[in-house]
Parts: structure tokens; C-alpha cells; sequence
């Protein structure tokens, strides 16, 4: 496909900026390693999830992840892609998948935002929201094919069935003066995918940006 020339040179602010507002009004532990990654603890009614963003300016788009505390065995992979499909023929945002390497369920989706100056906040917000409820919602159905034994098939998804997350964000339209980081569990970054293939440079946590 053949992109227009424009004659004004649009830069793109660093939705990561906002995703941090929003974090840090939720009280939400953090790391913000770089400009370009930021990876998020956030406590659910099941388990709590690890929220991962990759923001990439050359091509206009920030990747985000939502990822179970919950590792699949190796055997019962078969059964959860087959939840997989069932439960990804209800989604009209995002979609689940299998990190292969950690065996880690995950809601996944990439924001495209060039010819935008930027992200909003409410989209920034709802996008968090509708990853948190829809992992909530479908958490018991990993559940019940991992742990009870059962095939994707025994207990139909009901598409309109959606729980409220414990924590939901809070919607904030403030400037923040300065970061709020705060102590993270250990090595929370490198969990995350594709943070496996960023350099592995150290990282402290301070108040104040890098």
C-alpha cells in the first residue's frame, strides 16, 4: 500500500507518558526500564496480572499484554488452544494467546496511532479496563480445563457473561509532575514477552524519570 506524503512532519508523543499517569493514580507497582517498555503488577479477584506495554515509534504502534499468573503444562496445551479458539470467537477487542515459552495465557493488542499526535487517556484507560475484565472473565474457564480436568467443549462460554475487575482504573485527566515508581517484584520486566529480545540493561527505581 502506497503512503500519503504529508508536508508536515507529525512527531508522536509516547502513549507510555499517559499509561504512566494511569498507573500511578491507581497505586499500581511498576518499571518503567526505558522510554519504550513498561511493565505493570496489577492485583485481579483470581490472580494478579502482569500488564506489559512496547511502545514503537518507527512504526506508530504500542503492543500490550495482559498476562495470568498461571503457567499451562505441557500436557494440557492441546485442550487450552482449544479454548483458545472458543474463547477468541467471542473477543471484538484484542485476543487471547499462549506465550509458548513461559506457557502463560495472555490477552494481546496493538494500538495503531500513526497520523494521531497522540494517544488519549480514555483510550488508554478503556483499553486496560476492557484487558482486565475480559481476563477475569475468562480465568475460570482456564481453570476448569487446566486444574478440573475438562474438555473446552464440556462447559459452553456464555459471550455475554462479563465481571467487573476488582480493580478497576481510575480515570485521572491530571498532569503528574514526576513518576511515582515503586518497588517491583524482581526481574518483573524480563517476564514479560518480547522484553526477552530488548537489551538487558540494568534498571534502578527512582522518583524521578531516566
Amino acid at each position: 500500500m502506497t503512503a500519503l506524503a504529508l508536508a508536515v512532519n507529525i512527531d508522536l508523543a509516547n502513549p507510555l507518558d499517559l499509561v504512566e499517569q494511569i498507573v500511578a493514580a491507581n497505586d499500581w507497582a511498576f518499571d518503567r526500564r526505558t522510554d519504550e517498555e513498561m511493565a505493570v503488577e496489577v492485583p485481579g479477584r483470581w490472580c494478579d496480572f502482569s500488564l506489559y506495554f512496547s511502545w514503537r515509534e518507527d512504526v506508530g504502534a504500542m503492543h500490550f499484554t495482559c498476562a495470568f499468573d498461571m503457567r499451562i503444562p505441557d500436557a494440557k496445551r492441546a485442550q487450552i488452544n482449544e479454548l483458545l479458539v472458543l474463547i477468541n470467537e467471542k473477543m471484538w477487542l484484542g485476543h487471547f494467546g499462549l506465550w509458548t515459552e513461559e506457557g502463560v495465557p495472555m490477552f494481546r493488542h496493538s494500538m495503531l496511532l500513526r497520523g494521531f499526535h497522540q494517544a488519549s487517556i480514555e483510550e488508554l484507560e478503556d483499553l486496560v479496563d476492557i484487558a482486565l475484565s475480559e481476563c477475569e472473565r475468562f480465568y475460570p474457564a482456564f481453570q476448569f480445563v487446566v486444574w478440573g480436568g475438562k474438555s473446552p467443549m464440556t462447559r459452553p462460554l456464555k459471550p455475554n457473561t462479563r465481571r467487573a475487575p476488582a480493580s478497576a482504573t481510575s480515570s485521572t485527566v491530571r498532569c503528574w509532575p514526576g513518576s511515582k515508581r515503586t518497588a517491583v517484584p524482581a526481574a518483573m520486566l524480563s517476564r514479560m514477552p518480547m522484553a526477552a529480545l530488548r537489551p538487558n540493561t540494568s534498571a534502578v527505581l527512582t522518583s524521578k524519570k531516566w
